[in-house]
């Protein structure tokens, strides 16, 4: 960070006041000015608010701009990083400070502060609408999620329970072919002992038959023999 100064010109003016060190103001003031003559607005601007941080809002050696408010200056203008934080940790530090010795003054930007925090009010409050939104949205999407994971599990219960059902029907259908298939192989073995038994009476009585026969043709030999 030169804002228009030469490096050598900045470092013979880099001082130590009180064990801190950075800038006095009445160098920044001059160079303020000589940039004013020069008509170089970007730099001149940039000066005064730097001769700000170290006076108003971050004031620690009078009429100095320590280390602190140099950074601080730079990583707001160049990294657009939010002096609040800071602000706050600078006032608790040196809040902190006087209560263990005692005594001393504070000189800070409460006021300047206080604006600050209200001009970003609207923006912290419509940060936590959103937040709170997100949030709630996301509770919605997970009772959303366990409402239907419990509907696929009642689902699944259900669906369970007809396969357990269809296979107690199909056990039950086996056990009851196969003593359908048992009782039909005592028919079937009952029907070839009646088979046989048939079979056997029809070939004695075919026996019969012929042996009677054989008794009609000699009786009526019999007969003719004693007629001769």
């Amino acid at each position: 960070m030169t804002l228009g100064i030469s490096l050598e010109d900045l470092l013979s003016h880099y001082k130590e006041d009180r064990d801190s060190q950075g800038l006095r103001r009445s160098y920044l003031e001059g160079v303020a000015r000589r940039m004013d003559g020069a008509k170089r607005w970007g730099y001149y601007i940039d000066i005064m608010a730097l001769i700000m941080f170290g006076i108003v809002l971050l004031p620690n050696v009078r009429d100095f701009m320590d280390d602190d408010a140099i950074s601080i200056f730079w990583n707001v203008k160049n990294l657009e990083m939010d002096p609040v934080p800071s602000l706050l940790v600078d006032i608790y530090y040196t809040m902190s400070i006087f209560h263990g010795m005692e005594k001393g003054s504070l000189r800070c930007c409460i006021p300047l502060l206080y604006q600050w925090l209200e001009q970003d009010k609207e923006s912290l409050e419509h940060s936590l609408y959103n937040v709170t939104y997100e949030k709630n949205q996301i509770i919605f999407d997970l009772e959303q999620k366990d409402k239907q994971l419990l509907e696929n599990m009642e689902e699944l219960w259900t669906e369970r329970s007809k396969r357990q059902k269809t296979l107690g029907g199909l056990v039950s259908a086996r056990v009851n072919f196969e003593n359908l298939n048992g009782k039909l192989k005592e028919a079937q073995a009952e029907g070839h002992k009646w088979k046989r038994a048939w079979e056997q009476q029809e070939s004695k009585s075919v026996v019969m038959t012929q042996i009677h026969g054989f008794e009609e043709a000699l009786a009526k030999s019999q007969a003719i023999a004693a007629r001769q």
